[in-house]
């Protein structure tokens, strides 16, 4: 019975000493230190869009199809091109705001099937090299 009646001080404890550290900043480290700057995580939005795009070629796919892509791309490239402008690469920003807004889905750019399966092989380049400037940061 002590045992657990002193649980609950010992998690308070824990806590308090928790907070205490990160007020102090001991328990901060810099994004290199803990990893959340890590150049992993910033494939999936390019895998994601590359492979819808991919599908997109298919012409057999219903319309939803292709308004859940111009979401999807939406706010992938939106994504990449703040990850861009935080990575301070000016002309990426520029290349993946425009993607952005090419696959704007409330101000949609009207295109015929053709012109957009170009674009879309087009934007799965985009895509791509995206992955390898972004990775050629970490190398640096």
């Amino acid at each position: 019975m002590p045992a657990q009646s002193l649980l609950p001080a010992q998690a308070g404890a824990g806590i308090q000493s928790v907070a205490s550290a990160t007020r102090t900043g001991s328990a901060n480290l810099t994004r290199e230190q803990s990893g959340v700057n890590d150049v992993k995580t910033v494939w999936i939005p390019q895998a994601v869009a590359s492979l819808m795009l991919l599908w997109a070629l298919n012409p057999q796919n219903p319309y939803g199809y292709y308004i859940l892509l111009r979401w999807v791309c939406c706010a992938a490239f939106a994504y990449l091109a703040w990850q861009a402008a935080e990575r301070e690469k000016q002309g990426w920003v520029w290349v993946l705001a425009v993607t952005a807004l090419v696959y704007n889905p409330i101000i949609r750019l009207h295109l015929g099937r053709e012109i957009w399966s170009l674009v879309n092989v087009a934007t799965i380049a985009v895509s791509i090299m995206s992955i390898w400037a972004f990775r050629a940061e970490k190398n640096d």
